[in-house]
Order: C-alpha cells, then sequence, then structure tokens
C-alpha cells in the first residue's frame, strides 16, 4: 500500500516503534482513501464534470508535495567543505 519513497524516507528518519507508528498510519491513510475517493469524485464528477477530478487531483497532489519539501528533512546533508587536508 505504501509506496517504495515513502518507506525509504521513513526507514532513513525513524526505527522501532517510532517507525512502525507511522507505517500504520501511512497505511491507514492509505486504505480510507482507497474507499474515500470514489466516494468524493461522484460529487465533483457530478456537479463540475469530469475534468473536475483530474484537477482536484493535481491540487492535492501539489499540496503534499509542498508538505513533503517543508516538513520531511531528509537524513543527509551537503557539507561545501573546501579545504582537502
Amino acid at each position: 500500500m505504501i509506496s517504495n519513497m515513502e518507506q525509504t524516507i521513513l526507514r532513513t528518519k525513524f526505527s522501532g516503534i517510532k517507525l512502525d507508528k507511522y507505517l500504520i498510519y501511512l497505511s491507514i491513510i492509505g486504505i480510507l482513501l482507497i474507499d474515500i475517493k470514489p466516494f468524493i469524485n461522484g460529487f465533483i464528477e457530478k456537479d463540475f464534470g469530469w475534468r473536475a477530478i483530474f484537477i482536484t487531483t493535481l491540487i492535492i497532489m501539489t499540496i503534499i508535495f509542498i508538505c513533503n519539501l517543508k516538513y520531511v528533512r531528509f537524513t543527509y546533508s551537503i557539507h561545501l567543505n573546501t579545504n582537502v587536508d
């Protein structure tokens, strides 16, 4: 259910119980989205047309991307050390 990138990020940031907790949360969200998305898309399609589904998906994915950039801190950092000793 969880994508490989999400698993990789979580495994590099967390371990033990904390990793298990976040993997469970992401799994629950993924399962709920599978059940809820057709229901919500039905309302969007009925009121705004089928093209609106793609626009709302684009908006949601953009929000998720921005949140990932803002809140997910990678474990590596770039060191710009010019001294070669």
